[in-house]
């Protein structure tokens, strides 16, 4: 992906799976910021509800929506 893509998706809602082996969580996050870092794209992503930031690999995002 370019990065013009990439950055097209900053700003937008998207939902993040987290497992730890006993279960997993679908959060829905807000995209802050977008990067490629040692060949792979990378985003800061935030909770829509909650506190916290973080950066992850683009396989954890899903369904990427604009914000209205």
């Amino acid at each position: 992906m370019s990065i013009a893509s990439m950055s097209a998706l900053i700003g937008q809602t998207a939902e993040v799976s987290f497992t730890n082996g006993i279960g997993s969580i679908l959060v829905q996050v807000r995209i802050l910021d977008a990067k490629q870092s040692y060949g792979k794209e990378r985003y800061q992503i935030e909770p829509v509800a909650g506190s916290g930031k973080i950066w992850v690999e683009s396989f954890r995002l899903q369904n990427a929506k604009e914000t209205v």
